[in-house]
């Protein structure tokens, strides 16, 4: 990869200011070396020793891929501050990976001579899967959510822990939505996220299966009503009339959209307590969750309706 593509691939999420990563020149089970040219931003040559580190997480890592600076344990600085635009080597070494932190030490150079050392720099990890991979780092084109056959979508909550749930979270809702969100008891907020997530999937995935470009999962505005959820273009997103249902159950969440006022319905529940509907399909976790089966029923509209 170069480091265009470092960034062109959203691999790290900075915007131009922050871009000083200029070449990747080597990376390894234990190490990663670049090039940074020096921003003309404060902090913002640091700010790329980490971005490096990113790197050499996502070349070499298969889980808990996304990281956040956490602890600095010491810097040593032996000259003045690079100017910017002056190319500075880097070389990260990679002094321990557990279950929650990965671990570095780090070098900066320019022209040969040491200007900073890094000690104990650490990231903390945080829940993600490969899977998901293209919605994190794309999400107006990609969905958390998989398209089902019968043209409903389910998502699966692979984040269990809270600080990773925020970095979802913050991917799916608008200002608005997030107000809404926190004033919720903290019981009842994974299954309403997990059901703003599938109901969002679903439109989105209507929209790109005719024909839509881009669009951001904050493009869609979720409320609810006594009739149910219903939904609307946000931030100045033109949505045409679409009927939404959604439902969850332990792990995972469903939903099922349709242009038009139509009523469509969706339902999940375990083996045991399957719930009624014409339509009806039995799904399963992800393999890295719970062992767990569901049967979802579903009514797409009135073809449905006239039939039962």
């Amino acid at each position: 990869m170069t480091a265009r593509e470092f960034y062109q691939r959203r691999v790290m999420f900075h915007g131009p200011a922050l871009q000083g990563i200029t070449a990747l020149t080597s990376v390894g089970a234990d190490h990663v070396e670049g090039v940074i040219t020096t921003p003309d931003v404060p902090g913002g040559l640091l700010d790329n020793v980490g971005q490096l580190l990113g790197y050499w997480i996502w070349k070499t890592q298969v889980t808990k891929r996304i990281a956040f600076p956490v602890q600095m344990g010491r810097i040593e600085f032996f000259g003045p501050h690079p100017a910017p635009g002056t190319p500075v080597d880097c070389v990260i070494r990679v002094v321990d990976v557990s279950d929650r932190i990965y671990q570095v030490d780090a070098q900066l150079t320019v022209n040969g001579v040491v200007w900073a050392e890094i000690g104990d720099w650490r990231d903390r990890r945080f829940d993600s899967h490969m899977d998901l991979d293209e919605a994190w780092r794309f999400p107006e084109r990609n969905a958390l959510s998989q398209q089902q056959s019968g043209g409903w979508v389910a998502v699966a909550e692979r984040w269990p822990d809270l600080a990773s749930r925020e970095l979802y979270l913050s991917k799916y809702l608008s200002g608005r939505e997030r107000a809404c969100y926190d004033s919720l008891p903290p019981r009842n907020r994974r299954h309403w996220l997990l059901g703003r997530i599938a109901v969002k999937d679903a439109v989105r995935t209507l929209l790109w299966d005719n024909g839509s470009g881009p669009v951001f999962p904050a493009e869609i505005l979720v409320e609810d009503t006594a009739d149910g959820v219903k939904v609307s273009g946000h931030n100045g997103f033109p949505l045409p009339a679409v009927s939404v249902s959604m439902a969850h159950s332990h792990e995972l969440g469903v939903s099922i959209a349709r242009f038009g006022h139509h009523p469509v319905s969706i339902a999940i529940g375990e083996p045991d307590s399957a719930p009624d509907g014409r339509n009806r399909a039995v799904i399963s976790n992800p393999a890295d969750l719970p062992a767990r089966q569901y049967v979802v029923a579903w009514t797409a509209g009135p073809a449905d309706q006239e039939e039962e």
